[in-house]
């Protein structure tokens, strides 16, 4: 989720989602697609890298929630990074996820 808190419109953020290893994005279209479900605006690019997914969008007041499906590559507890967002053009504009998340990925026979 990205909001600006000042109410203010801040356009070319890039917004980055590091995946833990042992995960990889995966593409519901078939193509360098990896949003499925997007709430609030549509990003103006988007790309799937092997440890991240990167949104390049608007922030604004309103709340924009971006999804994306992710598929675990090994089983393990896995410590999820913090997501992060900056501003391209504004060093002052920049915000990191509150806090990170553990998950545990058991293999099932």
């Amino acid at each position: 989720k990205l909001r600006s808190i000042d109410n203010a419109n801040h356009p070319n953020i890039a917004l980055v989602d590091l995946l833990p290893g042992g995960f990889e994005a995966m593409s519901d279209t078939g193509v360098d697609n990896a949003i499925s479900t997007i709430s609030g605006d549509a990003p103006a690019h988007q790309e799937m890298r092997e440890d991240r997914v990167v949104i390049y969008t608007t922030a604004s007041a309103s709340t924009s929630e971006y999804r994306y499906r992710i598929k675990a590559t090994n089983a393990g507890v896995f410590a999820r990074p913090r997501s992060f967002a900056a501003s391209m053009y504004e060093r002052k504009v920049q915000a990191r996820e509150a806090d990170s998340a553990t998950a545990s990925i058991e293999v099932k026979e």
